[in-house]
């Protein structure tokens, strides 16, 4: 993948339970109206939890973190050992936060387009 310079970037934004807190995964895909995270730890099915998407640095950005709201559906064992995959729906993201994840979206082309599924 590369950025407008042409060069290559690896993109894994973290995820965090507060703005200064712990970090508790990263970014595994995204689309408008779910989220995949990878984990250590899988998080519980049925839960909504607040989290902080920690956006790439640059111009293109005007907020360091997206906030947003998840609900939780599934976690399973990742392919990685030692690590898990936890899918959710977003269920409350701010205006700001909104054109941030599209913005993301659009310039890594994650989800492809496509539905996270189990």
């Amino acid at each position: 993948m590369n950025d407008e310079s042409g060069q290559n970037i690896i993109l894994c934004p973290k995820i965090f339970s507060e703005k200064d807190g712990p970090q508790i995964g990263w970014l595994g895909d995204l689309s408008e109206t779910g989220i995949m995270i990878i984990s250590i730890d899988p998080f519980e099915s049925g839960i909504k939890k607040k989290v902080f998407l920690e956006l790439p640095r640059g111009g293109r950005y005007l907020l360091e973190y997206a906030e947003l709201e998840i609900q939780f559906l599934w976690a399973k064992k990742d392919r990685n050992p030692g690590y898990y995959t936890n899918g959710g729906v977003i269920t409350d993201v701010s205006e700001q936060s909104k054109y941030e994840l599209e913005t993301l979206i659009a310039v890594f082309g994650l989800a492809d387009n496509r539905e996270l599924q189990d």
